[in-house]
């Protein structure tokens, strides 16, 4: 693994430890940050991708890798509209199930708790960052 690599993802497990002690609110009001941010900067986004097809069309890429590079305003709504679904989903972090007492008296239950970080490697189609989050 490359170092580069390797220092993401120190750094990915420190920041999901940290993260991991936020509140549902805490939480939510950074995934509305970056909803707030990704729309403000829309058409900088859009216009910087537009120049990175073009660089990767003079490269001589293919239309169908090229076509999943695209961040168009459809896709950018898409996105946002992700960030907003995982907003909308309970936030079941440190709830607590099955309690039991045990025959020694203890009290025993499952709790749900954050358990590290997801690494990925995707060839193209920028906007698969925020998608991935619909599936964790």
């Amino acid at each position: 693994m490359s170092k580069y690599v390797e220092t993401i993802c120190k750094k990915a497990k420190t920041s999901s430890y940290n993260s991991s002690k936020y509140d549902t609110r805490r939480k939510n009001n950074t995934l509305n940050t970056l909803i707030k941010e990704i729309r403000s900067s829309k058409l900088k986004i859009i216009k910087y991708n537009e120049k990175d097809i073009k660089l990767a069309s003079e490269m001589g890429v293919k239309d169908s890798f090229l076509d999943r590079l695209v961040l168009n305003k459809s896709r950018i709504d898409n996105m946002i509209d992700g960030l907003d679904k995982i907003i909308q989903i309970p936030d079941i972090t440190f709830l607590t199930s099955k309690s039991k007492r045990q025959l020694s008296g203890i009290y025993t239950s499952q709790m749900r708790v954050p358990i590290g970080v997801i690494f990925m490697i995707y060839e193209s189609r920028p906007n698969v960052t925020i998608d991935a989050q619909d599936y964790v």
